[in-house]
């Protein structure tokens, strides 16, 4: 993989455009479409039994269309809670989606060497981003919007706790990457709509779309020329 070196200006070093590998919010994407799909067949099912119901009371007498209404009255009940379990589903991707879209828009200037989406770095998933040269930092994004606030050791919006404690996914996306680069890599949680600034917790950098690349340059300085693409390869 071909890095694009720093430009010297003068006395100031000014680095590239990071080289970009992978979509940012690709595997989002694909379950978002998966879910999708499902909604379509539980829903066309849920439509399809309740026409059938109502045909058979149009047609059937007795005991046999008593059996036939209530056979298809629970498929469709059945059939109407999965539509809406992949409905509610949808709902969650897509805002995950926009929230990596949003970060992986901001890294696009971020003072790096490389940006990889969606990296493949262990049996615990994929880390949402990977920011390499100078620094070696592992993005976790979550989406929600307003200020963010600590209480009992946990993140808190709007007086609730985020889902699934994105401080610990975060430090262990980062000791994961740093296994397998064996290098140290800064755990950063980036809330893409988070209305209050930076901040740092359990180690961990806190921050939102917008000041994402203010915390990336404030990172140590780890990787020489060239670690970049060596790590990167590392990658699956």
């Amino acid at each position: 993989m071909a890095v694009a070196p720093p430009v010297v200006s003068g006395t100031v070093l000014v680095m590239a455009r990071p080289q970009i590998i992978g979509i940012p919010g690709g595997r989002l994407g694909q379950l978002r479409f998966i879910e999708f799909r499902k909604a379509l067949l539980h829903g066309g099912a849920a439509l399809l039994l309740t026409v059938g119901c109502i045909l058979v009371l149009t047609r059937l007498e007795g005991t046999l269309m008593l059996v036939a209404v209530v056979a298809g009255g629970c498929g469709a009940l059945v059939e109407a809670y999965r539509f809406h379990q992949a409905e509610g589903a949808i709902g969650r991707l897509t805002a995950g989606w926009r929230a990596e879209r949003r970060v992986g828009k901001s890294l696009r200037s971020a003072t790096a060497e490389m940006v990889i989406h969606g990296a493949v770095i262990g049996r615990t998933g994929d880390c949402d981003h990977i920011v390499l040269g100078p620094c070696a930092a592992a993005v976790e994004t979550k989406h929600g919007r307003g200020p963010v606030t600590i209480h009992d050791g946990s993140l808190m919006m709007r007086g609730r706790r985020l889902p699934r404690d994105p401080i610990a996914q975060a430090q262990r996306q980062a000791r994961v990457a740093g296994d397998l680069f064996g290098a140290r890599v800064t755990a950063v949680l980036c809330i893409a709509e988070m209305t209050n600034r930076p901040f740092l917790f359990d180690g961990v950098y806190v921050c939102n779309a917008s000041d994402v690349n203010a915390v990336i340059a404030g990172l140590p300085s780890i990787l020489r020329p060239g670690d970049a693409a060596r790590l990167a390869a590392k990658i699956r």
